[in-house]
């Protein structure tokens, strides 16, 4: 006789990531790309600098170049009929007492060392009056000013912004090595669900998790290799887990996240695979599964149960799947960035367990924040999504609020705002 099931652990949030931390991997697979198509990527070499950046020295400004020395031995400056231009391909001399105009971003001419703006140069009779100039090398960026050729640009486990990639650019850097997507395959449970346009009839709703999390995993740069809705078949489930080990660094599973179902996907998978379980210590306390799936080779697949209702389900993979993503993609994990906000409503409720609530924080007229929850917090409800940008956090366990007092605020990721 099977002994029977024992009740799922409680773990708060934190706890619940730093075990699934610490199972997950840095996939080792990289590739090598244009660094046009690196953005979001995390790179998997050390870069440095193959040239100085600027590359010669440049003019910060449009104005007047012209030699510093000069200004001791000339009251006014003849103006060379020639412009420098970034477009030139020549870089003209100015001799002494003579100066050029130059627009920003252009080589200095040879003698040069100095720009005056044009809107301070006085036009005389006998040439161009530089007026006040504050010192030598004044509006001139010099060459290597910003990088200099063989520094050290970004190092592992750097992510690429769009920014990075002009900075590569001006730096002489074309390709970068960068670590493969991970490949994620999203299986969505539930004999009701329907894809989106289908005619639903009583009972069944719109598979709204598997569009979400879809949308969510292609904006994380993850690689969706698999998406598919099944039916409460847990023995096929079961099948299709094994076959997108084979090709998946992580397997989620939306919906049907029931204690009781967990305990029976547990009793199946037990033989095979080692896997967790736990309830995540929240207001509605939901449960969650993680494990492994290991074949006989070695690979080693992730897999993470999601609940079903979206709310929740949007909720878990906001502080539980990005985290995961992160590391499998090489990114080192750090704490989200929280800040202190002033409430404008009250919450009446108390709880002892950790509350995310949806809510929408803004700066008023004198720069403070301001945040404030939004009516509907069920499980059920995407509108308090929608409607927010960040969560507010109500720590374990938490009294009361009052309009005024301060709350910890994290905003939602990017992909949700």
């Amino acid at each position: 006789m099977e002994a029977p099931e024992r009740k799922l652990s409680q773990l708060s949030v934190a706890d619940a990531l730093k075990k699934m931390l610490s199972s997950a991997y840095t996939i080792d697979e990289t590739e090598r790309v244009d660094i046009s198509e690196s953005v979001s990527r995390v790179l998997a070499q050390d870069l440095k600098s193959t040239t100085d950046s600027p590359p010669f020295h440049q003019a910060s400004v449009d104005g007047i170049a012209f030699c510093y020395a000069d200004l001791a031995l000339n009251k006014s400056f003849k103006l060379i009929e020639s412009t420098v231009s970034p477009k030139s391909g020549k870089v003209p001399t100015c001799d002494e007492g003579e100066c050029m105009f130059v627009v920003m971003g252009s080589p200095l001419p040879q003698r040069c060392d100095t720009v005056q703006k044009q809107s301070l140069v006085e036009v005389l009779e006998t040439g161009l009056n530089l007026g006040h100039v504050e010192a030598q090398g004044q509006y001139v960026r010099e060459r290597g000013e910003e990088i200099k050729a063989n520094s050290s640009l970004f190092s592992q486990g750097k992510r690429i912004s769009v920014a990075d990639i002009g900075l590569l650019s001006s730096a002489g850097v074309h390709y970068v090595r960068i670590f493969r997507k991970a490949r994620v395959s999203l299986l969505s449970i539930g004999d009701d669900l329907r894809s989106a346009g289908a005619e639903l009839n009583k009972g069944q709703r719109f598979d709204s998790n598997r569009y979400m999390l879809s949308a969510l995993l292609a904006s994380s740069q993850a690689e969706l290799i698999d998406s598919a809705t099944i039916s409460d078949d847990y023995a096929a489930l079961t099948v299709m887990m094994q076959e997108a080990a084979v090709k998946s660094d992580l397997i989620l599973l939306s919906g049907a996240m029931s204690e009781e179902n967990i305990q029976y996907m547990k009793r199946v998978l037990k033989k095979q695979y080692k896997m967790s379980s736990w309830q995540i210590k929240l207001q509605h306390g939901k449960s969650l599964m993680f494990g492994k799936l290991e074949s006989h080779a070695g690979r080693q697949t992730l897999f993470c149960g999601l609940p079903s209702h979206p709310a929740s389900s949007l909720m878990s993979y906001c502080q539980l799947v990005i985290p995961m993503l992160d590391k499998l993609s090489g990114i080192d994990v750090s704490e989200s960035v929280r800040f202190l906000a002033t409430l404008t409503q009250p919450i009446e409720k108390k709880s002892h367990k950790v509350n995310y609530l949806r809510g929408f924080c803004a700066s008023d007229a004198q720069g403070e924040l301001q945040v404030h929850a939004h009516a509907m917090q069920d499980e059920l409800t995407l509108t308090s999504f929608a409607e927010s940008n960040c969560f507010i956090i109500l720590p374990t366990p938490h009294q009361a609020l009052k309009p005024g007092d301060k709350v910890w605020v994290e905003y939602f990721p990017t992909s949700l705002r």
